[in-house]
């Protein structure tokens, strides 16, 4: 089948900290300033004449004594012009000597200013960062480390950057291309080290579709009204050394193949290969909507449910159902996280579809709570990363309760299942394929499967929230998961004191 390579389809949105510090930095411009009409003519006029007087300059332009004045006091002061010993006014050595100053072009003064600017170098390649406000949902997102040589640059490296990067500097502070092309560096004073800084950016992931299967994949930072930003090749490469330093995927629990086949998806296992996933022809047939379900009931989706594209979708869908029957029962939506080391690294799109759907969530007859549940892998940071952008989690006990797969279940509406699978096998960035379905059938195989997660270790431990772990589950449940807590702490016992079990 003959493939779409033109595609580009965003498979992930990762947010990163990129270390930076700020440097306070003195340095003076030239700028080139179109004059003003009236001190333009003035000009020409001085360079025709040579020499005027206040009356003539008066009656040429029509002007009254005190309109006279301000402009002769103008050119005065903009060294333009200046008065001979009768009194008159003559063109300033400055008028006559500009290369660009004529009686038929358009006159301009250069303009001298100094002035100081806070300026965000990366501590990684040394590029200028724009000055983007660190908002709370940035807080607790990875953060690229730096190493000793890259954390104190001397100051004559920064002035040297500065210099030969003056014109970025000049975009990222809002300057109107005709204020960019007309200013120019004269020197550079002085410079100061300022604060060290974290500059955020939204790095997206684009898949694009190769005859190997395996896509190729490109960077860009996330498209903003406030600015505009390229990675360097420096600082793409440092990028892709961190993520692909984290801890790799976990190859325990459910396969994406046994995933399929427990759902009787027998469009996405089309796809499967020696347990390979052809990114590449699953991507160009859904540019050419051959990958639907056949119903309205299950769509499929790339990248994280919570980019925007893909929250729509699932939002449309939960507020119809909502809609049209307020009746759920159920006091808490599921949300169990994938353990893959990227999920959630994201910053304003994470935190903007858990309001969104809190907001929803909230107009049924019977609210309900959304509980998102983590591996225990990152509970020593697990608030500090997600505490500013989902409101309720707990941690499983048991590791092994989650690895690459993702489910998020409203019961009775709506859920979510994704598995998360890395494009590139040296890499950690993985991009999580599924769908979202209300089929009554999927849904209840999407319950089972939640029940077995959640209720097959001891009881989860509950990180921040308003609830309780004993809202969460019948007396019944709670009993199991009880004895099988008692079991693993007398496994660990036997283990520390070395005693062989009889």
């Amino acid at each position: 089948m003959e493939l779409s390579y033109d595609i580009q389809r965003t498979g992930n949105i990762i947010s990163l900290l990129i270390p930076a510090r700020k440097y306070k930095i003195f340095y003076a411009i030239t700028k080139e300033e179109v004059l003003p009409a009236i001190e333009d003519f003035s000009c020409r006029l001085l360079l025709i004449l040579e020499n005027i007087s206040f009356d003539s300059l008066a009656d040429f332009f029509g002007l009254t004594a005190r309109e006279t004045e301000i402009l002769v006091n103008t050119l005065l002061q903009k060294k333009l012009a200046v008065l001979n010993e009768d009194g008159l006014l003559t063109p300033s050595s400055l008028l006559l000597n500009k290369s660009n100053i004529s009686t038929e072009k358009e006159n301009s003064l250069i303009k001298f200013d100094e002035e100081s600017s806070s300026v965000n170098f990366d501590l990684l390649t040394l590029r200028i960062l724009p000055n983007i406000r660190y908002s709370e949902d940035k807080f607790g997102l990875l953060e690229i480390p730096t190493n000793e040589s890259q954390i104190n640059p001397s100051i004559n490296k920064i002035i040297e950057e500065f210099s030969s990067q003056f014109k970025t500097f000049l975009n990222f502070n809002k300057k109107s291309k005709r204020d960019i092309d007309s200013t120019k560096l004269y020197k550079i004073m002085h410079c100061e080290k300022e604060k060290y800084v974290h500059i955020p950016l939204d790095i997206e992931f684009r898949l694009s579709p190769t005859d190997e299967g395996v896509p190729d994949i490109t960077r860009f930072v996330k498209e903003s009204s406030k600015f505009s930003y390229i990675l360097s090749n420096d600082l793409e490469a440092q990028i892709s050394d961190f993520l692909n330093s984290l801890k790799p995927n976990p190859d325990y629990g459910l396969s994406f193949k046994s995933l399929l086949e427990y759902f009787y998806d027998d469009v996405l296992i089309k796809y499967l290969d020696n347990n390979k996933f052809n990114f590449s022809l699953w991507i160009s047939n859904r540019d050419k909507k051959l990958t639907g379900y056949g119903n309205k009931l299950t769509k499929g989706i790339i990248g994280p449910i919570y980019l925007e594209p893909n929250a729509n979708i699932f939002f449309k869908e939960l507020g119809s159902l909502i809609a049209n029957d307020n009746s759920n029962s159920s006091k808490y939506a599921y949300w169990l996280t994938s353990s893959t080391p990227l999920w959630g690294a994201n910053g304003s799109d994470l935190r903007k579809f858990n309001e969104g759907i809190k907001e929803i969530l909230s107009k049924l007859n019977n609210p309900i709570e959304q509980i998102t549940f983590f591996s225990t892998e990152y509970k020593d940071k697990l608030k500090n990363r997600y505490g500013n952008r989902i409101s309720n989690a707990v941690t499983f006990v048991n590791a092994t309760q989650s690895d690459n797969v993702e489910i998020l279940y409203i019961p009775n509406l709506i859920a979510l299942v994704q598995y998360h699978l890395p494009p590139d096998p040296d890499s950690s960035l993985t991009v999580p394929i599924g769908f979202i379905t209300t089929d009554p059938d999927k849904l209840e195989l999407v319950r089972k499967l939640v029940n077995e997660r959640i209720s097959s270790g001891p009881i989860p431990r509950k990180e921040w929230g308003d609830f309780t772990i004993e809202d969460l589950f019948d007396e019944e449940d709670l009993i199991k998961m009880r004895g099988k807590f008692k079991t693993i702490k007398t496994i660990k016992k036997v283990k520390r004191f070395n005693i062989k079990p009889q």
